[in-house]
């Protein structure tokens, strides 16, 4: 199914391990690629952590970030409740009163920290940011003093937090946001002043970035809440940490949660992700196949989604088209749990296949995207031979009653940018799953067809000491090809079907009964029911245990205001993982697919850079996914002036919508359509020259339905 246009499109941007029950304790991505580098190979270690490093200003305290000042850090305090923009700022005794003043104290490259109190409400957001650390070890912080609330943030007009620009000497470096509440709240339809006009993004980042840490912060009600992308140059090491990111939703562009393209080095750790990409209570903002909580674009490298909690989803709870790790996350009631190194639309796929593990999950429930059916836990597509990607000790369990789709479901891509880099399925070990209650348990799509090479290739894919346990529909394992050559291999698997139509396994044009299965396919194979200790748990019933309501709505509602200083264990990922995982210790079964006692632990980083590059049938690596056309980020002003309209003497709104076209040089233009007209030529006329180093797009011809249309300006950054 279709899931993904041009970036452009979709997103319809406008210019502008753990202890369980804990947050985590992950390290400085670019302290593992350091260390990895050092020993020439990829490590068996976990990543390095930063508690223990004495000598930092930089680190992890109770599972969150702090920056300790050094002897030279200016530490700027700034309030809502008790500051004056007269004061001088630099004590609690004598904070200022706007961010804007605070800003303006800040030195760039010193490590610096802006401070807001806590239970202040500023209607300024930080805006466009160009200030940075003084190294990983002193980077500069946005910040909280005092007690009570997250500062509240509420600014709806402009970016929540924005940075990118080009040139070396602009790189944004060594940041780290922490314990800010962002709340886009005219877009809330719970507030008295709600503006379903207002269009505003909340943290966007558009590129030459490197080491921005957000941490302990909340993201709500945005277009989008986090666009990242390598527009002016590359990103480096981005992370999200123990935050909430929830309810983004758009009427006229695609909407998500998060999107990330182009990063090498991405941490998602001890998150919650709820309800991105919608809002059913808004007409024309309804959920669609192209808006998910989070999606990872196949352009990043070195991704890692680890104890976050993925819920209620437009579509996917997580989309990781650049493989990587994910592991130990919980994916409440999403049509789509995971897709894993699979790219159906316009996007790149990583050519040569991912690399990565896929362990630990547990996937709940499920729904619709409107009228159309889902209820797929993952899928999974472009593994790469070589890598033994593994997909372990995850459980699926309580499928809505409405779905359709199995619970683990192997496939291939459709319209991908670069399609034919695909890999195939290879060396992919699928084991030790538990599938309780889904519409299907397993299936492996068609059209794929065997040993070989190319996108629809499948070499070494095994499956082995699985649970498929009360599949509602008739098929527990649905396999379009054979497994004569050994290229498939089934062992060690345990089914039981309590639905009596039908045969429970459909392989290469055959059905197969239960005995059947076992004299031709899978002679170590059991047919029985397990005894789990209590596989019913759900998360309405963990909310009960935890003196709730008894509603998984009461647990989400928890897990979104978790926050340091006001930080509950149980309303997390962790903790409610091992509430299930619990839940399933079999007690007739001698090698159980997870122990009783089982502890998830941390995986490696897979740094695919370092990786020797995949290489096509003849020896000859396989090209980079190019670029993905994003839309072009404003810089300051926000509202950029507007040029005058070619088909009408009254100008258009300044934020009017507007479309992404390619000119004749190649470069990207915006085009401004707000009470658009067709000019009837494919050369549109001359605009002024605008201010803020951006130029106008020279005159030149393109085409559009016979003609460019126009409506209030159209420009280009060099």
């Amino acid at each position: 199914m279709p899931d993904s246009k041009s970036t452009a499109t979709r997103l319809g941007l406008r210019t502008p391990s753990s202890a369980p029950g804990s947050p985590g304790q992950a390290g400085d991505v670019r302290l593992a690629r350091a260390a990895r580098a050092a020993i020439g190979r990829r490590p068996a270690s976990v990543l390095e952590r930063l508690e223990g490093r004495q000598f930092l200003s930089a680190s992890i305290v109770g599972g969150y970030t702090v920056v300790a000042p050094a002897d030279d850090t200016r530490v700027v305090y700034v309030s809502s409740l008790n500051g004056s923009d007269g004061n001088d700022g630099l004590s609690t005794n004598s904070p200022l009163k706007s961010i804007a003043k605070g800003k303006s104290l800040l030195r760039n490259g010193a490590g610096d920290q802006l401070l807001l109190e806590r239970g202040s409400t500023f209607s300024e957001g930080l805006g466009y940011w160009k200030i940075s650390g003084k190294s990983a070890d002193q980077p500069l912080l946005v910040g909280t003093y005092g007690t009570g609330d997250r500062p509240l943030i509420t600014d709806a007009t402009s970016y929540a937090f924005g940075a990118g620009s080009g040139g070396a000497s602009n790189k944004l470096h060594d940041v780290v946001i922490e314990g800010i509440r962002f709340y886009a709240s005219r877009r809330d339809p719970s507030n008295p002043a709600f503006d379903a006009t207002d269009k505003t993004d909340g943290v966007y980042i558009a590129g030459n970035v490197d080491n921005l840490t957000f941490d302990d912060v909340s993201v709500e009600f945005y277009a989008n809440n986090f666009v990242v992308s390598p527009y002016f140059g590359p990103v480096t090491d981005f992370k999200l940490r123990n935050s909430n990111v929830s309810n983004s939703w758009a009427k006229s562009s695609h909407s998500q949660g998060m999107y990330l393209e182009g990063i090498t080095g991405v941490l998602l750790e001890n998150n919650t992700f709820d309800h991105n990409g919608w809002n059913e209570q808004i007409p024309g903002a309804g959920a669609t196949v192209f808006n998910h909580s989070v999606y990872v674009q196949g352009t990043n490298r070195d991704a890692v989604a680890r104890n976050n909690v993925f819920a209620n989803a437009g579509s996917h709870g997580l989309q990781m088209r650049a493989g990587g790790i994910v592991e130990n996350n919980l994916f409440i009631n999403d049509p789509i749990g995971l897709s894993f190194g699979l790219v159906n639309g316009g996007g790149p796929l990583v050519p040569g296949g991912v690399v990565g593990v896929v362990k630990d999950n547990v996937f709940i429930g499920g729904r619709n995207i409107g009228s159309e059916v889902r209820g797929l836990g993952m899928e999974i597509a472009n593994t790469r031979p070589g890598a033994s990607v593994v997909v372990e000790k995850n459980i699926f369990t309580k499928a809505y009653a409405g779905g359709a789709f199995a619970a683990i479901n192997v496939s291939y891509g459709k319209s991908q940018a670069n399609g034919e880099l695909a890999a195939g399925i290879n060396d992919l070990s699928i084991k030790d799953n538990i599938v309780y209650e889904w519409t299907r348990g397993l299936w492996v799509a068609p059209e794929l067809t065997g040993a070989g090479t190319g996108p629809k290739s499948v070499n070494n894919l095994s499956f082995d000491n699985n649970d498929w346990q009360d599949v509602s529909s008739s098929n527990l394992v649905y396999q379009g090809i054979g497994t004569g050559n050994g290229n498939v291999t089934y062992a060690n698997d345990r089914y039981y079907s309590g639905n009596g139509n039908g045969a429970p396994f459909y392989l290469a044009g055959r059905t197969y009964s239960m005995n059947g299965w076992f004299g031709a396919v899978e002679a170590t194979g059991e047919a029985v029911k397990a005894n789990y200790v209590d596989p019913d748990r759900t998360m309405d019933t963990y909310s009960f245990t935890l003196g709730g309501s008894g509603t998984t709505a009461n647990f989400l509602a928890n897990a979104r205001v978790n926050a340091q200083g006001a930080f509950n264990a149980g309303y997390t990922a962790a903790a409610a993982n091992n509430y299930i995982r619990a839940g399933f210790l079999d007690r007739g079964d001698a090698t159980p697919a997870i122990p009783g006692g089982y502890v998830p632990t941390q995986s490696p980083i897979y740094d695919t850079i370092s990786l020797p590059p995949a290489t096509g049938s003849d020896g000859v690596p396989l090209p980079v996914p190019p670029p993905i056309p994003t839309p072009i980020p404003t810089l300051p002003p926000v509202s950029p002036p507007v040029a005058p309209n070619p088909g009408s003497s009254t100008p258009v709104p300044t934020s009017p919508p507007y479309t992404t076209i390619i000119g004749p040089d190649g470069k990207p233009i915006i085009v401004w359509t707000g009470g658009s007209s067709s000019t009837g030529t494919t050369s549109p006329p001359t605009a002024p020259t605008l201010p803020g180093g951006i130029s106008t797009v020279p005159n030149q011809g393109g085409t559009a339905g016979g003609g460019l249309s126009y409506g209030g300006g159209f420009w280009y950054i060099p």
